[in-house]
């Protein structure tokens, strides 16, 4: 059997006639795909292969995680900068207890080692507005051969709003606030990233960027 070490905690070579009778009687289901002429006996069954759904994979990392907030008042409303930054050195996986352990940040379907977002935020008599810069690194798309250099991604998201407060005269716009809100505001397209035909993606990285570009939306707050 393929990766048969990987995997030996789940799998039972020459099992007992007790421990497959035990599983016999256990089972609520019972399907035979063995193509024998007469139904399987536990007597036929040579090898146990534990393939229910568990929680045995190992994950090791290590990294370091920076918040930055700065705020300050001015003659034409008040500033809020902030930093948000997040630095991988480490991701290793193990998917089974006998498994080795596998380093895979800054590869293709893996967090890359740095992933960061700027933002600079204004507000003033009601209105408000923010710019902020993500910034996901490049890395290596290590699934083709030969492997190949992933650009950095770099897309920018904006907001815009308007808060009529608690002062307000008329009742339906009290304590009313109206935001637009735009995701990828320079419609960014993802880096490309070449996947085999045969994997779930094409021509990017779903575990780092997103095809969906420049989205909008609209959102209307009440306060009671």
């Amino acid at each position: 059997m393929r990766d048969e070490a990987i995997f030996s905690s789940l799998i039972t070579r020459n099992p007992s006639l007790a421990q497959v009778q035990d599983l016999f009687d256990d089972a609520t289901e019972f399907s035979d795909f063995s193509g024998l002429p007469s139904p399987v006996t536990a007597g036929d069954v040579a090898v146990i292969v534990d393939a229910r759904r568990k929680n045995i994979g190992t994950t090791r990392t290590n990294g370091i995680d920076i918040s930055v907030n700065q705020s300050f008042g001015s003659d034409i409303g008040d500033f809020n900068v902030s930093i948000n930054a997040n630095y991988i050195f480490k991701l290793a996986n193990a998917i089974t207890p006998d498994a080795p352990f596998d380093d895979g940040v800054d590869t293709t379907f893996h967090p890359t080692d740095l992933r960061l977002r700027a933002g600079l935020a204004w507000s003033r008599q009601g209105w408000a507005a923010a710019l902020f810069v993500n910034y996901i690194s490049g890395y290596t798309n290590d699934i083709v051969v030969p492997a190949a250099a992933v650009q950095s991604w770099v897309p920018v998201d904006a907001r815009v709003s308007y808060d009529f407060g608690a002062a307000f005269d008329a009742p339906l716009l009290r304590n009313l606030q109206i935001s637009i809100n735009v995701q990828n505001l320079l419609d960014e397209a993802p880096p490309f990233v070449d996947i085999p035909g045969n994997l779930p993606a094409a021509g990017y990285d779903p575990s780092n960027a997103s095809p969906l570009g420049r989205f909008l939306s609209i959102d209307v707050t009440k306060r009671w």
